[in-house]
């Protein structure tokens, strides 16, 4: 009776032992895959940038797969989706019609993720959200070990005393900075939950609010600080226990912080703004420029046509018409703006209607970890809205996955989902 039994024990652990190896190497496998396709994505085949490229493919996948459904159910995604529309409603479909198919692929790219993941379970979507944030993390590892160089240059901060920002794998500094924020979001929050190993996520989380800083964005900081807010408001009350946690996270975060900003001059200049102050304007030098580059956009809205009011101009326009007023082609830096701008009036409705179904989703939501994380992603989402723009291909797939987990709870718990 007992060899038997030690038999089938053993079986049963090197059976568990191999599934464990064959998950961990398919991880690394993927990971690699998405660090070569986000270190060469600036690159082009031809005339084909290897961004769009890759992208395209997998937005053609998402679509194929939705429609393989029988019932779509377009759930808060609706109103991106008309927005996406819009596209075809302005200049650009005809001076540009290039670059109106990729900014129709780049704003559809969130709604039709958001659909795809919701045919996916809980458990499948949680492991989802976990690689895609410790992958984020520990891609910057090859380039600061100097296995790797960078493609694109980081943050220039001759200007500060300094060189350049970390940018890993991602092109633009704030690519960079709001992936790593999305991500640091993600980990402290199973770091609370103990989903995970607390001690490997602690040493993620210390690396990459390292790294955050190193890419002296100041975007991904504010966006990583002003997220984590609901979850340590939540956690703090949820229990003794986590209140501690909370405790202890927060008074090592700050004195690690405290020392490696203090002792440097760069980022402490960074953060602050000191090389932003002109006493003549100091109003339109705020935030790099932003509040200048805003008042050109009110500026450009205040002269356009009654019919580019309602519909938009389209991005391409938007951005000669910015070129007549700096000089140099520029975003709006406020997806807010660039959708007015861009989509019109009907367009900021539309974007508005989105964030207001995503949060009145969230509120009702009975499972307060995650109703937390969706609010945590939710502002993390906002304040890169505010100062960038809501097209960033992280901010898509954390907010989607997300909003599918929060989905598939409600879905299993039979409540009622209103679109």
């Amino acid at each position: 009776m007992g060899k038997p039994l030690l038999r089938n024990v053993y079986f049963i652990f090197t059976k568990y032992q191999l599934m464990i190896s064959r998950s961990i190497i398919k991880y690394i496998i993927i990971g690699l895959i998405l660090l070569f396709l986000f270190h060469f994505e600036a690159t082009y085949i031809g005339k084909i940038k290897i961004s769009h490229l890759w992208k395209g493919v997998i937005l053609v996948f998402l679509i194929i797969s939705i429609f393989k459904g029988r019932n779509i159910q377009y759930f808060i995604y609706a109103p991106l989706l008309l927005l996406g529309i819009l596209q075809i409603l302005n200049k650009d479909i005809i001076s540009s019609p290039t670059n109106a198919v990729i900014e129709l692929a780049n704003t559809a790219f969130l709604p039709i993720l958001g659909l795809f993941v919701l045919s996916y379970g809980k458990e499948n979507l949680e492991r989802a959200l976990f690689f895609f944030s410790v992958f984020i993390v520990l891609s910057f590892i090859p380039y600061q070990l100097g296995l790797l160089k960078s493609l694109s240059g980081g943050y220039n901060l001759e200007s500060l005393g300094g060189f350049f920002g970390l940018i890993g794998p991602y092109q633009t500094p704030h690519g960079a900075s709001i992936a790593l924020s999305f991500a640091l979001i993600v980990i402290l929050f199973y770091l609370f939950t103990g989903s995970y190993n607390r001690i490997f996520l602690f040493i993620l989380l210390t690396y990459g609010l390292y790294c955050l800083l190193l890419t002296y964005v100041r975007t991904g900081i504010a966006m990583f600080f002003s997220g984590a807010l609901p979850l340590l408001i939540y956690f703090s009350y949820r229990s003794n226990k986590t209140f501690l946690l909370v405790i202890f996270i927060g008074f090592i975060s700050t004195v690690l912080l405290s020392h490696f900003i203090m002792g440097n001059d760069v980022l402490l200049r960074r953060i602050t703004g000191q090389h932003e102050v002109n006493p003549e304007n100091s109003l339109e030098t705020i935030g790099s420029g932003r509040v200048s580059i805003w008042m050109r956009n009110f500026d450009i809205f205040r002269e356009a046509n009654i019919l580019e009011k309602i519909f938009g101009m389209g991005k391409v326009e938007l951005l000669e018409r910015m070129k007549e007023k700096f000089g140099i082609w520029v975003m709006s830096h406020n997806a807010f703006l660039g959708i007015l701008l861009s989509y019109g009036i009907v367009g900021i409705i539309f974007f508005l209607k989105f964030l207001f179904n995503t949060l009145k989703f969230i509120s009702k939501q009975s499972d307060l970890p995650y109703k937390f994380l969706g609010f945590s992603i939710l502002v993390a989402y906002l304040i890169m809205s505010f100062v960038q723009t809501n097209n960033n291909v992280f901010a898509h797939i954390f907010l989607a996955i997300s909003m599918g987990i929060i989905y598939r709870i409600a879905y299993f718990k039979n409540l009622e989902i209103e679109n």
